[in-house]
């Protein structure tokens, strides 16, 4: 999914694996959460809360409504 197009900087961090990366994850700046259609990224925040982890947004509607808002992103890359 992150290899179809992702934004520019994004760090990619599969939500199968967020449990067990809480301490890889940047803080000390504003964090923006996405996923392919803003379901995942949802669980993302409620698992970043029961971690303690303060300071981050979701993305409503995923990469769909960043890219539909005219937002850029990183091309799709080939495999």
């Amino acid at each position: 999914e992150y290899k179809n197009g992702h934004v520019e900087g994004a760090i990619n961090m599969p939500l199968q694996t967020l449990d067990k990366c809480m301490d890889d994850i940047p803080t000390g700046r504003p964090l923006v959460l996405i996923c392919r259609t803003g379901y995942r990224s949802v669980v993302a925040c409620s698992l970043m809360a029961q971690h303690g982890i303060k300071g981050y947004s979701d993305v409503i509607g995923g990469m769909h409504a960043w890219a539909d808002s005219g937002f850029d992103t990183v091309p799709p890359q080939s495999a």
